[in-house]
Order: structure tokens, then sequence, then C-alpha cells
């Protein structure tokens, strides 16, 4: 069946093209009524560059095996990205700064990481379903940063509040 041609609208905040290390959330409402979660973040560990959450936004929804993980989530589920009820996508950062220095890249990057796997954690903690694994990690995050990025999401996320 053919869907009616129609204008969609997305209003695109231009900070989501800046480079550097984000925190990203995934909340997704699938065809069937439910709600899931992905959470994920930007800085690549083989090219020491960290790209925009717009870019990995494209990733994630795009056809490339290699870089699409949400796409791969979803269709396991058997909701496709296209027949979703809603994709909404929330984005922490700048985080700190990217070093170009290799050994000071992975440290940052590390850290980052470390917040990525709390925070899976603590919405798993909350009851909330996340497609993935919680990502490995054997760093410590900062802990003013931690309180920064819940003290945001939780703006956006009212399991999160209190």
């Amino acid at each position: 069946m053919m869907r009616t041609a129609k204008v969609t609208h997305v209003k695109l905040p231009p900070e989501l093209l800046e480079r550097g290390f984000w925190i990203y959330v995934w909340q997704i409402g699938l065809p069937n009524g439910g709600t899931v979660h992905y959470v994920g973040m930007t800085g690549d560990t083989g090219s020491y560059k960290a790209q925009s959450p717009f870019k990995r936004v494209t990733d994630h929804l795009g056809f490339n095996e290699r870089g699409n993980p949400l796409r791969r989530y979803l269709t396991a589920k058997g909701a496709e990205p296209e027949k979703c009820r809603s994709l909404d996508f929330f984005a922490y950062g700048p985080i700190g700064i990217v070093p170009e220095e290799k050994e000071r890249y992975r440290k940052e990057r590390g850290k980052v990481a470390a917040l990525e796997r709390s925070l899976c954690l603590l919405l798993r903690s909350k009851d909330l379903e996340v497609l993935h694994d919680d990502p490995p990690c054997n760093f410590e995050y900062d802990e003013r940063v931690w309180q920064m990025m819940t003290a945001a999401f939780s703006e956006h996320f009212q399991a999160l509040r209190g």
C-alpha cells in the first residue's frame, strides 16, 4: 500500500553538527505500543576522531551493517525504524575536549565510555528497556560530569527524576 506524499518537517539544532564526545539516548516507540531505549556515544576507537551526534543519527538509521546497530536491534525485535511510532533522539555534549594525541584520546574517550555504561545501568535500574548489553568499560567517569549529564537527561526522562 502506497502512502500519500506529504511534507515532513525536522527541526535540526545546529549544535548536533558539532564534533566531539557526546552521550546520546534514543527513545523509540515500537509499533506494538512498547518503548525501548538505546544509549550510545561519539568517539571512534580506530580513527581517534569524535564525530557529531548527527552523524551517528544517520549511521544508526542507515543500511550500512557496520554502522547501524540501532537498525539491527530494532529489526531483530521485528520493528524496523520506518514502522516505529516515534524515534526520539537526545544528545548531551560536547563533553570535554578531544585530544589529538592517541594516549590522551584513549583516556578521555574512556571517561565518556564510563558515562555511557553507567547511563545504561541507570536506565535499566529505573525499569526502562535498553536494547543492547551494557558496553564494557574499565575507566572511571568524572563525578561532576555525571551529575550534570544525568540532571540534563532527567529533564527529558521522568524516570530519572528524584
